[in-house]
């Protein structure tokens, strides 16, 4: 039931604009999720990067990827230098070996 939801959300074609949040999957849970040894890597603008901020991620066993923020961009033009990220984190290229696509 779930897998053949999800492929209706995605499929959806509604009249709206298009938005990739259609596709996202949110969940729910009673207990708190640690963050610490489940965590990745966050990806932030550099104006937030500071070395407290990096430090506390890096205690998560994540890496902190920033990225350079353009001013009077707005969230659409940053999409595009977060999936590449993304991409480049699970090739391997963040750090190299850290993480590789599943």
């Amino acid at each position: 039931f779930e897998a053949k939801a999800y492929q209706e959300l995605i499929r959806d074609k509604g009249s709206a604009p298009f938005d990739e949040r259609n596709s996202a999957v949110e969940i729910q849970v009673e207990a708190p999720v640690s963050l610490k040894g489940n965590t990745i890597a966050v990806i932030l603008p550099f104006e937030f990067a500071k070395p407290d901020a990096i430090s506390k991620i890096e205690a998560l066993g994540a890496v902190a990827l920033p990225f350079d923020v353009v001013r009077r961009h707005g969230p659409n033009e940053m999409v595009g230098q977060i999936y590449t990220i993304v991409r480049d984190l699970f090739s391997g290229k963040h750090p190299p070996g850290r993480c590789t696509c599943w």
